[in-house]
């Protein structure tokens, strides 16, 4: 299975305006997702940047060239994809980084599902077990929660 960002898991539980919110969840209208929108948007961040057809083949067939089309338009007016002219063709691209669109989903699985608990969000991650974490990632992860310890200590 290839690797896909962290929103692309997510997308049935979170509508991308609640990756700006750091406060309680809102739905501004202009905001408002359609399933098709997000399908549509999670082609764009996905590939970082493509044309239509490229958002196309990126959903094998589930979303019509027209409906990429209306979509992106739509994406256009929300300010969550910009695009710029490759000759004749318009690439679009996600309007927000890749590492603030994970960071809002996790965010918002966090206090979703885990009740804002970082410790069962990572116990519940380690027991996915569909996959062997590698010795590098384990020692990866147990470096970052000794900084958090030592960053934690210093705070008043």
């Amino acid at each position: 299975m290839t690797e896909r960002p962290a929103l692309v898991y997510f997308h049935h539980v979170v509508n991308f305006h609640h990756l700006f919110a750091e406060g309680p969840m809102t739905q501004p209208p202009h905001l408002d997702l359609s399933r098709r929108e997000r399908q549509v948007l999670e082609a764009v961040v996905r590939l970082e940047r493509g044309t239509v057809a490229d958002v196309t083949r990126a959903r094998a067939g589930a979303v019509s060239r027209d409906a990429a089309r209306a979509s992106l338009r739509q994406l256009l007016q929300k300010q969550l994809v910009r695009y710029e002219h490759d000759g004749k063709r318009y690439v679009y691209r996600p309007a927000m980084s890749r590492r603030l669109a994970q960071r809002g989903a996790l965010r918002h699985v966090v206090r979703t599902f885990f009740q804002g608990s970082h410790a069962g969000t990572m116990a519940a991650l380690l027991q996915l077990g569909d996959t062997e974490l590698p010795e590098e990632e384990l020692d990866r992860m147990a470096a970052m929660v000794e900084e958090a310890r030592r960053a934690g200590r210093r705070r008043p």
